[in-house]
């Protein structure tokens, strides 16, 4: 793995989470929704997270009891729990690996591509300048940013 720029999660939590998601597959949590109860206010009704199907079955899997606790958060929380879902995980993961797989070019790219130059090894991208500054890897990033539309 790639040395993130902030401490965030170990390659072995990763794959925890990783192997978790895969475990339950057929299992969809994608749908938050509430089940009337009888002899309560549509506003005290539960909220679960759960699947729906085609027929408009309810499948409630986890309910989310935020009220019991004074709090009117539950409507957002079972959202939340039905958005973090299996396959948006593993979209997720996915997607951090490509971007650590293009980090780690970059990296090799800006620090470990070398040639030599007056007689010396240096990398190759601050062979571009005449005259080598320091920060020449932050100009480089820079110049990237900017020809990408990020200016900042």
């Amino acid at each position: 793995m790639t040395t993130p720029p902030v401490p965030s999660i170990t390659d072995e939590q990763l794959a925890e989470i990783e192997a978790a998601a895969i475990d339950v597959k057929g299992w969809t949590m994608r749908e938050h929704f509430q089940e009337p109860e009888e002899g309560f206010l549509p506003e005290d009704w539960e909220w679960y997270v759960g699947a729906i199907d085609e027929e408009g079955n309810r499948y409630p899997l986890l309910n989310v009891n935020a009220h019991q606790y004074d709090s009117g958060d539950s409507e957002k929380l079972a959202k939340y729990y039905a958005l973090v879902n299996r396959d948006a995980l593993l979209a997720l993961i996915t997607r951090l690996r490509a971007a650590e797989v293009d980090a780690a070019r970059y990296r090799w790219l800006v620090e470990d591509c070398t040639t030599k130059h007056h007689g010396e090894q240096r990398p190759v991208l601050v062979c571009a300048y005449e005259n080598p500054v320091i920060g020449w890897r932050e100009e480089i990033a820079r110049r990237i940013d900017a020809a990408m539309g990020r200016d900042q």
